[in-house]
């Protein structure tokens, strides 16, 4: 396949040329022309164009209201909260469920059988993650944006490929708690 020199100064990630020419069509139809997109890409845009993630009060009032279904389910099936336990979402996408309680292995089976619930907490949990992400790379860029090498040895583990932020939802009788958990 030739590639027309022109094509080496286009960002490549959402802009193609928006007609290919006729000597580079022997690997191409027409249709798998793409249309040169006319907004313009993200990194493309400056910094100060974009808002900080604003959590009110819709992510608590979503936690407690999941809360109380999984109170309701755990009364629905006669068991009780002695200890307490930990819910995270597992990389298969599965809730599992640790700690102290004696029935952890029946409420996760609980959680992991009412998919409405599950999706709802999954949901919640990656974008809780999501915005502690967001808010990292956000201070990365203002720190960037001052002194480029000590925002770099700084904020080093954030391109870390093992980096991860866990959402962990800990659940007791009468009382709940959500907490991020870091690590690299």
């Amino acid at each position: 396949m030739k590639i027309n020199s022109s094509w080496t100064n286009i960002k490549m990630i959402s802009h193609y040329p928006s007609k290919i020419e006729s000597s580079n069509t022997e690997n191409f139809k027409i249709t798998d022309s793409v249309q040169k997109s006319s907004r313009p890409l993200l990194s493309s845009l400056p910094m100060q164009n974009f808002r900080k993630p604003e959590l009110d009060g819709t992510h608590e009032r979503n936690i407690n209201q999941y809360v109380s279904e999984i109170q309701q389910l755990l009364k629905e099936s006669g068991l009780t909260l002695d200890g307490k336990c930990s819910v995270t979402m597992g990389s298969d996408g599965r809730l599992a469920v640790n700690g102290t309680n004696r029935d952890k292995d029946k409420l996760e089976s609980i959680l992991n059988s009412n998919e409405g619930l599950a999706e709802k907490l999954r949901t919640e949990m990656a974008l809780q993650s999501h915005a502690e992400r967001m808010k990292e790379s956000l201070a990365f860029n203002k720190a960037y944006a001052q002194n480029m090498k000590e925002a770099v040895a700084q904020y080093r583990y954030l391109l870390n490929d093992s980096y991860s932020v866990k959402i962990i939802l800990e659940i007791g009788q009468d009382s709940y708690n959500m907490l991020i958990d870091k690590s690299i």
